[in-house]
């Protein structure tokens, strides 16, 4: 972002009832409101248009979207699969009643997770149309479900983080649990660490080894944490008393480097984003702030939109916020000028074998000094780019590096490519060495 520095709204949709979370793919806005799920098109963001609406969604916890179905979870209903091939016909193809109180959903490699208070379930979804739970763990109130390899990352309320091995999904099994003070809320997993946010603060944990996690170091002067993103080596935590910015670089002693508190009372932030050098806050009866995080230790405000009742939550794609006003709608921010068009780039990296997406990538955009990608909850990945035609390079240790060419990005628009790797082929080995008989190597 250019000149985020003086966002204006250049389109708006009114929900009937209060508007709670958005997704953003492929020119749609996916924005669930306490009586359903609302499909917005938003390939003219200037002009939003609802073109599909989805009821019997009360009670909504959370929401994914994975290529053409929505994947939603209610309280007390469980799951449900929206078909959104054709988002002004939208229509419910399959649900999974689940025992207990779903707050939280992870879809990868044809599963879904969802927390529960009862636990974790495990839902086939590889046939939208009747999906099946296949695999469960119980344990006391799950409040968020990170995917990783073969591994699940539950956060519960009470037992602290879980490590639970779902290679079999019809067997999951926690092979680690590390437990900690106060009630763990929400876990983000990056390179090797497991961020988790409880009420009284955050917390790190050494997940290198799954069977082994061990809480390396804890942040707790801080209130009612809401949100955490991590990103270039710093923790981005939304709390009730502002935005704090945590060097996490050497996880075992984080420290405060930032603190962004809001100009108005109460001062809350809902939900963050960061993207490049700035964090995109969603903080209630403040509305839309913008803060500049290039200086982590001195982050500073550059703009604000407070036309909002009470945001609640904010997606950033291209030149466009779109956020969700809880009592005033969805809203479409302009962050930059037109002359440097942005377009997006999503997808998912997977293992061809599995199917399961791969979270960490290497991702070559050829014809571009550097270029960034963001690997969401769901493992696809998003790449904020100048408007023109790419060579895609995608590479992981251990696979096949793949190519894609003439990938065009076009303003304002998402560009969906998805990559299949093939595992590196091992070769066996035999011979004869000073110590013995060699044998193969698989």
């Amino acid at each position: 972002m250019r000149d985020p520095s003086s966002p204006r709204e250049i389109g708006s949709c009114d929900t009937p009832q209060y508007a709670l979370d958005v997704e953003v793919v492929g020119g749609y806005a996916y924005v669930t409101t306490e009586d359903g799920l609302r499909i917005i098109d938003v390939s003219d963001p200037s002009s939003p248009q609802e073109v599909g609406f989805h009821s019997a969604l009360w009670e909504f916890e959370d929401m994914e979207v994975v290529r053409h179905y929505a994947y939603v979870v209610v309280k007390n209903r469980g799951l449900s699969i929206i078909d959104v091939s054709d988002p002004a016909f939208s229509w419910e193809v399959g649900s999974c009643k689940i025992q207990g109180w779903a707050t939280d959903v992870e879809v990868v490699g044809g599963y879904a997770y969802v927390a529960t208070r009862d636990g974790l379930r495990i839902i086939d979804v590889n046939g939208p149309s009747s999906p099946q739970e296949v695999g469960s763990y119980v344990l006391a109130s799950a409040s968020d479900v990170e995917i990783l390899g073969h591994y699940a990352y539950v956060a519960s309320d009470y037992r602290g983080l879980l490590v639970i091995d779902v290679s079999n999904p019809y067997f999951p099994r926690e092979v680690g649990s590390c437990k900690i003070p106060g009630r763990a809320k929400d876990v983000e997993i990056a390179e090797g660490y497991a961020y988790v946010a409880t009420e009284d603060g955050l917390l790190i944990i050494d997940v290198s080894v799954p069977n082994f996690p061990r809480e390396v170091s804890s942040y707790t002067p801080l209130r009612e944490v809401k949100d955490v993103e991590v990103a270039g080596g710093y923790a981005y935590v939304a709390t009730e008393d502002g935005l704090w910015i945590i060097d996490v670089s050497k996880p075992a002693f984080p420290r405060e480097v930032g603190l962004y508190k809001i100009p108005r009372s109460p001062a809350e932030v809902n939900d963050v984003e960061v993207v490049g050098n700035y964090a995109y806050v969603a903080a209630g009866w403040a509305g839309l702030r913008v803060i500049d995080v290039s200086s982590p230790t001195s982050p500073r405000e550059v703009s604000s939109y407070d036309a909002l009742q009470y945001s609640k939550d904010v997606k950033v794609v291209g030149n466009y916020a779109y956020v969700v006003d809880v009592m005033g709608g969805f809203f479409v921010l302009w962050l930059k000028s037109a002359a440097a068009q942005l377009g997006q780039a999503s997808g998912q990296v997977r293992d061809t074998i599995s199917g399961i997406g791969i979270a960490v990538v290497n991702i070559e955009v050829r014809g571009l000094t550097s270029a960034s990608a963001t690997i969401g909850p769901s493992r696809n990945y998003n790449l904020s780019l100048p408007v023109g035609t790419y060579t895609f390079s995608v590479s992981v240790p251990d696979y096949q590096t793949q190519t894609e060419a003439c990938v065009e990005v076009a303003a304002g628009q998402a560009t969906w490519l998805d990559f299949d790797l093939d595992p590196q082929p091992h070769f066996p080995i035999t011979g004869s060495s000073l110590f013995g008989v060699g044998r193969g190597v698989a």
